[in-house]
């Protein structure tokens, strides 16, 4: 909320209430995606996402906490 209101400094508050509008459309209520499209409803760039196969090679599976049930063990 706060990050959202600090939008105000920046923008004009007509872009950040169309901002607003607009994430809660898409279901979002993160503060980054109402700067998105504030700046979208000030007709200002806004950067596509990278999207590459090549960032396949940073994934990494979940990892496994199972090991921590025993510390809640009373013994």
């Amino acid at each position: 909320m706060i990050a959202v209101l600090l939008l105000h400094r920046t923008m004009e508050p007509a872009a950040v209430i169309s901002g607003m509008e607009r994430a809660i459309e898409v279901g979002s209520i993160d503060p980054e995606v109402v700067a998105v499209e504030a700046r979208r409803a000030l007709g200002r760039p806004v950067a596509a996402p990278v999207v590459s196969e090549s960032l396949a090679t940073f994934d990494r599976p979940a990892p496994t906490l199972s090991g921590y049930d025993a510390l809640l063990e009373v013994g």
